[in-house]
């Protein structure tokens, strides 16, 4: 597949992003970034980087779960956000390039533990601060 093409599938995953942080809907931001994170990891799956295609998967997962948590009990339970970051363990032990793995697995962890925990319960003005500070940080 031409690298345009490739690319062109990366720039559709930051559009998506983007608009994630236009809207007010919880439920809508996480579909947006599910929509983002999937077309990140086509791209990546294309690129031959599976590291990154593997993690993105999880964040679609993730993503999945939290469009689902008030309808879906078990989404709630306390030790998901560890399933997910043993998931993770496993990614980065099998696509392993050095010490820098360990940051993205802690940053990971503290990302997937904070969301299926606290931001659920956030109100709409703590989560646009939330959304705020993540847009900046892009």
């Amino acid at each position: 597949m031409p690298t345009m093409v490739i690319q062109g599938i990366g720039f559709l995953g930051v559009i998506s992003f983007i608009l994630s942080y236009q809207v007010k809907s919880n439920k809508a931001l996480y579909l947006y970034q599910l929509i983002g994170s999937l077309l990140f990891c086509l791209q990546f799956f294309l690129l031959g980087a599976g590291s990154g295609a593997l993690s993105l998967f999880l964040n679609i997962i993730r993503s999945a779960l939290l469009m689902k948590y008030k309808e879906w009990k078990w989404v709630r339970w306390k030790g998901l956000p560890l399933l997910l970051c043993l998931a993770f363990a496993g990614i980065m032990v099998y696509t392993w390039s050095g010490t820098v793995s360990v940051l993205a697995f802690f940053g990971l962890c503290r990302e997937y533990g904070f969301l299926l925990d606290e931001q659920c319960k956030m109100d709409q003005n703590e989560q646009f601060v939330l959304r705020f500070a993540r847009l900046a940080a892009v």
